[in-house]
């Protein structure tokens, strides 16, 4: 008979990082408080990485590789040093998929039955929180200005992530009403940020039904060329062509 201390430590078992070679990342599925910024470390933020178990490592490890390969390597390896991969994340008593710091990733795979969507889950989860590291780290280039004279008259966004989750207004299902105002999803209304986030996902991930929507709404174009523009002046193999290619597969 198997002991049930056995399989559980087998499960949950602590794990050695994973450094990837190219680019140069440190993949890791530890959880313990020394992965967070010091600064995060208060009774406020109370940050807590739950355990992701070892038998689904591996199809993370597969999944950050693959999603990595549609950046060029200079970019990712100027701009991202760690990726911290758990079961479940909480930042001040609320849930999150993912947030990020100066130059490190922390993602969450949700324990859900379905690992198709749970997986999915994951890879737009990465390319929504490593937009924000390059939205920080290439402010200058941002054309900002622009960005907020293409919302709506009148409209400010809501606050941040964190008020949207606890106020329950954090879907990112993509809906007409919100569309034909130039935001992808009820979520994107929080902050300009998580606007840019939503917009950086659906195309890194090569989501087909954002092209549509792209060639459907000119307010949801306007905002999306500006996106665009931004990945180009950071490095030219992310122009526009390139990008939208990404919903035919092809990785960089």
């Amino acid at each position: 008979m198997v002991c049930v201390a056995a399989l559980l430590f087998a499960l949950f078992a602590p794990t050695k990082d994973f450094q990837l070679e190219s680019p140069h990342v440190l993949l890791s599925f530890r959880t313990d408080q020394s992965i967070f910024p010091r600064e995060w470390q208060t009774l406020e933020i109370d940050p807590v990485a739950e355990p992701l178990p070892v038998l689904e490592e591996g199809a993370c490890v597969t999944a950050i590789r693959e999603e990595l390969r549609r950046y060029p390597t200079a970019v990712v390896e100027k701009n991202l040093k760690r990726v911290f991969i758990g079961q479940g994340l909480r930042f001040y008593g609320l849930q999150y998929g993912g947030t990020n710091s100066l130059d490190s990733l922390y993602l969450s795979l949700p324990g859900w039955h379905d690992r198709v969507l749970a997986d999915r889950f994951l890879r737009r989860a990465f390319h929504h929180e490593f937009s924000s590291i390059l939205l920080r780290n290439y402010a200058t280039r941002f054309r900002q200005g622009e960005w907020e004279s293409a919302l709506p008259t009148g409209f400010k966004y809501s606050g941040d992530g964190a008020q949207s989750l606890r106020e329950g207004k954090s879907s990112t299902r993509y809906e007409a009403r919100y569309n034909r105002q130039g935001f992808l999803a009820e979520y994107s209304t929080s902050s300009l940020e998580e606007d840019f986030n939503l917009f950086a996902e659906a195309i890194f991930c090569g989501d087909p039904e954002f092209w549509r929507l792209y060639d459907t709404f000119p307010a949801i174009a306007v905002k999306a060329d500006l996106v665009l523009a931004l990945y180009a002046s950071i490095d030219p193999a992310m122009d526009a062509k390139s990008l939208r290619g990404l919903a035919q597969g092809p990785l960089m």
